[in-house]
């Protein structure tokens, strides 16, 4: 496995998320103005793109989201692989993270270090729960 981080959303992202977020769980919305100010990770099975997150920083926290795998690599640490190369780089300036999760993935995140606060919401009809770690 490679893992690689850029300042870019590069055509190899974009399928991914294409795939995960609009194909397999029929979200319409998936790029936004957020990925003009975004890094991200993606992780490599060769020369095969098959898991990313992006991050960016807002007011006093940092915010990860689009954590994805291709359905294929699911199940071999990827995700974490992707988020815990986001949280270093994080780790260099420090601060509070926050991820947005969808309520199914929540104990994904809990694994990590991750609590749920009190904010719920749906995005595209899909409940979500903020959650934070101090970092």
């Amino acid at each position: 496995m490679r893992i690689e981080v850029t300042d870019t959303l590069t055509d190899d992202i974009r399928h991914i998320r294409e795939e995960v977020f609009m194909a397999e769980q029929g979200f319409q919305n998936e790029f936004d103005a957020l990925d003009e100010i975004s890094r991200y990770v993606v992780v490599y099975d060769g020369e095969t793109a098959v898991a990313t997150c992006r991050y960016y920083k807002e007011d006093d926290a940092w915010h990860i989201g689009r954590v994805c795998t291709l359905k294929a690599w699911r199940h071999k640490g990827l995700a974490s692989l992707a988020l815990n190369e986001a949280l270093k780089d994080i780790g260099t300036q420090g601060g509070r993270v926050l991820v947005g999760a969808q309520v199914t993935a929540a104990p994904f995140y809990e694994q990590l270090g991750f609590t749920k606060t009190e904010d719920c919401y749906e995005d595209e009809g899909c409940p979500h729960v903020m959650m934070e770690r101090t970092h």
